[in-house]
């Protein structure tokens, strides 16, 4: 990201410092912008899915230290369902949002969806279905989201 930032100042620079006002050097200004432009959204998009999938590992790694076994009910209830639940939701409601194909139907109805993936899950099955969703941002992040 740095490196695209520095490349992104060094040729805008450069342009600048350009005097000719020939069409067809400011035709190259105007397509170089217009790249660095569209390669700065699809970076913004990785960064959004690089911040998902960082809330989603630690959410993982919070159950797995609260509960060794993976076998409480509770921990999942405190930890996703009562804590975490509205903003994993958000956040996936975002990811679905960069899916062409199998888009999730609960995530229309936030206490549906929790209900669906959480209620009444031992914490090895909310890992389980946590990994599902980073698989998820891997898959997207490897096709480029647009």
């Amino acid at each position: 990201m740095i490196k695209l930032n520095i490349v992104y100042y060094v040729l805008l620079l450069f342009l600048i410092s350009c005097k000719s006002s020939d069409d067809k050097a400011l035709n190259k200004f105007e397509q170089i912008n217009d790249s660095l432009t569209l390669l700065k959204v699809e970076n913004s998009n990785n960064n959004f899915l690089i911040n998902e999938k960082r809330f989603i590992t630690a959410l993982k790694d919070s159950l797995n230290k609260a509960d060794s076994s993976g076998e409480s009910f509770i921990v999942v209830e405190k930890l996703i369902v009562n804590s975490n639940g509205e903003k994993l939701w958000n956040y996936m409601k975002r990811v679905d949002s960069f899916k062409k194909n199998n888009k999730d139907e609960f995530l229309i109805n936030k206490d549906r969806w929790l209900k669906t993936y959480f209620y009444q899950t031992r914490t090895i099955q909310a890992v389980t279905i946590l990994s599902k969703f980073i698989n998820e941002i891997d898959n997207l992040q490897k096709k480029g989201v647009n």
